[in-house]
């Protein structure tokens, strides 16, 4: 019967270790790929909120967008404007534009 060998737990410890860096680097380097997605995915909600079907179906607030309230809204003009802003970003959804295509104006 073999006794046991702690330097061998400590070498096999460490080659697991070693192995995780390197896979952990591994992944750093490898570009982020998103697919793209369907227009008839997305419902949008408010001038700067939006559901998108496929991801769990929650709520996303998009970032650097502050539209008026729609559902909310603390008198008639700024409930207009909500809608003004959520029918503008439903036509640029529909239209399927990126951020990508603003760049190459």
């Amino acid at each position: 019967m073999r006794g046991f060998n702690a330097e061998a737990v400590l070498e096999v410890g460490d080659a697991v270790k070693r192995a995780l860096v390197v896979a952990l680097f591994v992944m750093l380097a490898m570009p982020a790929v998103a697919e793209p997605i369907d227009p008839s995915d997305v419902r949008v909600v408010d001038g700067d909120t939006i559901v998108v079907y496929g991801i769990g179906s929650a709520r996303v607030r998009l970032v650097g967008f502050n539209a008026p309230e729609t559902w909310d809204a603390a008198c008639e003009p700024e409930r207009q404007l909500g809608e003004k802003a959520a029918q503008r970003l439903r036509d640029l959804v529909r239209a399927e534009w990126s951020a990508a295509d603003a760049m190459n104006f």
